[in-house]
């Protein structure tokens, strides 16, 4: 089961009307008008913020919507998955436990890949590969492959030397990004949505997206080196997964 997405997020928070609207703008191809812009794009940093995981969202609505209480059961989840880690076959304990925690510092970087050299020199993509099936098979992590041709099958042209891991919920990243004092009074978390913060907020909206991507069934691939030209079809693609209206 994955993480609630933001459809699901907005349905939990009673803004069924303003998701509706969103969905019927988009099918017409109008804009939202500003008001309603604003107010949907701080549903969708809330949403990042808190994300999909049914604890931290229940948190969240149940007490006058508490960034500090839904950071608790965060917490919490990634306890949990830290003592999954430790029990998990030694010959490769520490290199799961190594991407792991390290995944917020490789999503912060320009290109976002993981970079094994920085875990162990020498390092090569057979050797972390268990360490990556067992993070995508326990739905911690989100993987992303290199494609190096997105003009014909994306899946035949797959080149697992090139990886970048998402979290599998973007308010868990955030949680992970963040030592648990800086966020104990949920005063960070507000000041964030203020714009208030210099945050790298585009490791959140992609890793926000890429978890809706999943949602929905996709797989998950980038674009090493691309030309121009082509950026354009791809956003306009991923904006038609994430709006699809069935």
């Amino acid at each position: 089961m994955y993480p609630m997405d933001f459809e699901e997020f907005c349905i939990a928070l009673n803004e069924t009307m303003l998701l509706n609207y969103i969905k019927k703008c988009f099918k017409e191809e109008k804009p939202l008008e500003q008001a309603l812009h604003h107010k949907a794009m701080l549903l969708f940093k809330q949403y990042m913020l808190v994300g999909g995981m049914p604890k931290s969202v229940d948190a969240f609505l149940n007490n006058n919507r508490s960034f500090k209480l839904a950071d608790v059961e965060k917490r919490d989840i990634l306890k949990l998955y830290q003592n999954d880690i430790n029990k998990i076959d030694r010959k490769y304990r520490s290199k799961v436990s190594s991407i792991f925690n390290q995944i917020p510092s490789f999503l912060s970087m320009h290109e976002k890949r993981v970079r094994l050299s920085n875990i162990e020199q020498n390092s090569t993509y057979p050797m972390y590969e268990d360490t990556f099936f067992w993070l995508g098979d326990s739905m911690i992590v989100n993987e992303c492959f290199n494609c190096k041709d997105p003009n014909i099958g994306l899946s035949i042209n797959e080149d697992r030397t090139f990886i970048k891991c998402y979290m599998g919920d973007t308010g868990l990243l955030v949680s992970q990004s963040f030592d648990e004092n800086e966020l104990s009074d949920g005063e960070l978390y507000r000041e964030i949505l203020r714009d208030n913060l210099s945050i790298n907020e585009g490791m959140l909206f992609e890793n926000a997206i890429a978890q809706c991507l999943v949602a929905r069934g996709y797989s998950l691939y980038f674009i090493h080196t691309i030309i121009l030209k082509n950026v354009e079809m791809i956003w306009k693609l991923i904006l038609l997964f994430l709006m699809e209206v069935h």
